[in-house]
């Protein structure tokens, strides 16, 4: 997960109308603090901030009971979308997806802290692996592109584009970025860690 790396949509802020989301939120990344402190100051914006784990709700919470225009949903970010905010009719302007660990390990040297991890995705019945880390951010970013408002960015952490290549993606959003780019989206910005696709530039 990349610090600060959420910091980008202060660069969009006067061209954005609708909902942020954040899928992977109270993880004391700081995104969740940063986009309630932002929607608290803009309240034509909403925010919903998805997580799966009781434990990210602990954060997600505070800020929710305070802000009217912020809502915690502890669910996957993939059943979030098509079961609460396609029918709800809301559109995303802003999606930041920074869920579904990503091991940056080869399988025989998991340090003791991600096989932690990889247990604990165990007793939600998710099995932490990239094939599956992919496969999440892919189908979140197919859905939230169903209801993307007519100026949407769509934020992946943990992302890069492969050395080399100027097709191929590595990381979180390895699939999901190039789905975008063949229905027309642009990268708006690529780093070392992070990658960001718009509908409008």
């Amino acid at each position: 997960m990349g610090a600060r790396n959420h910091h980008l949509i202060v660069n969009y802020l006067d061209q954005l109308e609708g909902s942020i989301i954040e899928i992977g939120g109270g993880r004391c990344e700081g995104s969740t603090d940063f986009f309630a402190g932002l929607i608290s100051v803009r309240n034509d914006l909403k925010f919903h901030s998805i997580d799966f784990d009781p434990e990210a709700h602990k954060v997600i919470g505070k800020y929710a009971i305070k802000l009217s225009n912020m809502q915690a949903h502890q669910m996957l970010g993939e059943d979030c979308l098509e079961n609460v905010l396609i029918p709800s009719g809301e559109k995303v302007c802003w999606a930041y997806l920074d869920n579904f660990d990503w091991i940056y390990y080869e399988k025989g040297d998991i340090p003791s802290w991600i096989q932690s991890q990889i247990l604990h995705y165990s007793k939600f019945n998710l099995e932490m692996n990239n094939k599956n880390s992919q496969a999440a951010h892919l189908l979140q970013t197919q859905l939230i592109t169903k209801i993307a408002a007519p100026k949407c960015v769509i934020h992946f952490d943990d992302t890069r584009k492969e050395s080399g290549s100027e097709t191929e993606y590595f990381g979180k959003g390895g699939t999901a970025v190039p789905w975008l780019l063949e229905q027309g989206w642009k990268i708006v910005y690529s780093g070392n860690s992070d990658v960001a696709c718009g509908n409008f530039l």
